[in-house]
């Protein structure tokens, strides 16, 4: 990765120490999230609000991974699973089958999962799309924060927003019709189709 000369300066004027430093508290900056997550996740566990085969503490999922990476079978998996194309969504429906049981609320959950992810990760390219310039220029001509949100933020990032929202719509009625397919609801185009082709 190149440096820009007044980085470049900086650096070589930095001392080892001060480098060092730098470094580790870059690494503790992005850890900080998943440490906080993980003491979460094993606060949540020992309160035993879930059953434990499927909310199981740090300590069990540390020790099982221990186990199945020595005696190879998780890496094996791995390996088979890396060789396969990326995982659709529609794969979840069997867990989401399993952890909230049949009807229509694994349903709902999956295709709120699965079609929020375009719309998110578009929306969040939208906004980095805004140039600095137009922020400045609302800013200059007496825009405040609400006005800044309305006219430039969400004007200029809303392309992004409605391709994000068409592939979250594909994505939401495959999934749909897949899980209705699976689960046992009593009506829904899913249903029909698995009952007609049954017929």
């Amino acid at each position: 990765m190149s440096l820009t000369p007044t980085a470049a300066v900086a650096t070589a004027g930095a001392s080892p120490g001060a480098i060092r430093e730098t470094h580790w508290h870059r690494i503790g900056h992005n850890a900080f999230p998943f440490i906080v997550l993980a003491l979460l996740w094993e606060l949540l566990a020992h309160l035993d609000m879930f059953p434990r085969r499927l909310f199981p503490p740090m300590e069990d999922v540390f020790a099982t991974f221990i186990r199945l990476t020595a005696a190879g079978i998780l890496p094996h998996h791995v390996l088979d699973t890396l060789l396969r194309p990326p995982i659709p969504g529609l794969a979840y429906a069997p867990l989401f089958l399993l952890w909230f049981g049949s009807g229509n609320r694994p349903a709902i959950l999956l295709v709120a999962l699965v079609s929020a992810f375009p719309v998110i990760l578009n929306t969040w390219t939208g906004v980095k799309a805004v140039k600095e310039i137009w922020l400045r220029s609302a800013q200059a001509m007496g825009a405040q924060g609400r006005q800044v949100f309305w006219h430039v933020m969400l004007r200029g990032a809303l392309p992004y927003i409605l391709t994000g929202m068409r592939l979250g719509l594909a994505q939401a009625w495959r999934i749909l019709v897949g899980v209705e397919m699976l689960s046992a609801v009593p009506w829904g185009l899913g249903w029909m189709i698995f009952g007609a082709a049954s017929s």
